[in-house]
């Protein structure tokens, strides 16, 4: 009996206290009904073998996983990991030295601005690449959560019961849409952070900030929750692989905030500059209404872009779920 106590204590040293006792009880129980009262060792292996892995099992004892990545989903999440890090990465530090390039200060030495660039452009590619690493794998944790395919995920086994059917190519997500998806995460992104570097009025020598500071940082928390649920989404649909009808609704509630956010951003009463708007009119020889007619434009044609594109989007992802009445039979 020594390997069948062993298997029970690898089942219940990953348990709460608690429920050891009953557990190891139950385990005896079942294991001398899958067995005769002296049983060999092969009889007993094969026993333990129906059981399956101490690990999956004990899981299966507290429904929920033993670990944040599994077996099945780690090496897309390695591979995920690699395409979103050095995009991160490439996009902070481009967008860094812009903003270092732009906000150089002929105050300082070339040395000192040097020193003080590297500084800002390490700062920022260190901050980007943690931010994508516990994002990442904070989607990937939550899809090991809750998945409902996770109890039929052998730790060491395979089956073939575990095929999944053909899809058709019409509903396949392709991967280089998936990762332009991170490409375009990055640079909003990277773009929002350093705002006040890159988004200008500029005129002979001089230059202002064409939106207020305080507007952006009152905006960041919902920006970075937007981007995090951006890259997860495209983490779920890279490891889902095709359209379906639930995945399908998703696209749609995201696309709603991003409207929804984006019309609260552009209409935000204090988000440009009245200083950089009156310049703006000086240069060009209007009025102040003159001038703020021309923001309202360039505001709504913004806003109406931004909402013909989620809504191509919403409709393309509807349409990708559709399946061909001929190949339904």
């Amino acid at each position: 009996m020594m390997y069948r106590d062993a298997y029970i204590a690898e089942v219940t040293r990953r348990l709460p206290q608690t429920m050891r006792e009953d557990v190891a009880l139950e385990l005896e129980s079942t294991i001398a009904d899958m067995t005769s009262d002296t049983p060999s060792q092969e009889e007993l292996f094969e026993a333990l073998r129906q059981l399956g892995d101490p690990v999956l099992l004990a899981s299966r004892y507290l429904e929920r996983p033993l670990h944040l990545i599994g077996p099945a989903l780690y090496p897309t999440f390695i591979s995920i990991l690699k395409i979103v890090l050095p995009i991160a990465l490439i996009v902070s530090g481009l967008t860094a030295l812009l903003g270092v390039i732009v906000d150089f200060s002929e105050e300082f030495s070339w040395g000192q601005g040097i020193i003080q660039g590297i500084l800002q452009i390490v700062g920022s590619m260190l901050a980007a690449g943690i931010q994508s690493v516990f994002w990442v794998g904070l989607v990937f944790a939550l899809i090991e959560r809750y998945s409902s395919s996770r109890d039929t995920i052998p730790l060491s086994k395979w089956d073939p019961s575990q095929l999944k059917p053909v899809t058709l190519k019409k509903r396949q997500i392709s991967r280089a849409s998936l990762i332009g998806g991170f490409v375009w995460t990055a640079i909003w992104v990277g773009i929002y952070l350093n705002a006040s570097n890159l988004i200008r009025l500029y005129w002979e020598d001089q230059s202002l900030p064409l939106l207020n500071e305080e507007a952006l940082r009152f905006f960041l928390p919902a920006v970075i929750a937007l981007a995090a649920v951006e890259v997860g989404f495209g983490i779920y649909k890279w490891v889902k692989g095709f359209w379906t009808i639930p995945m399908a609704f998703w696209n749609l509630v995201f696309n709603l905030f991003w409207i929804i956010g984006t019309v609260l951003f552009l209409t935000h009463p204090e988000l440009f500059s009245q200083e950089a708007l009156t310049q703006f009119g000086e240069l060009l020889g209007q009025t102040t209404a003159e001038t703020e007619s021309l923001k309202r434009w360039a505001v709504w044609t913004l806003l109406i872009s931004f909402i013909v594109i989620a809504t191509t989007d919403v409709v393309d992802g509807f349409m990708k779920t559709r399946v061909p009445r001929h190949q339904k039979k």
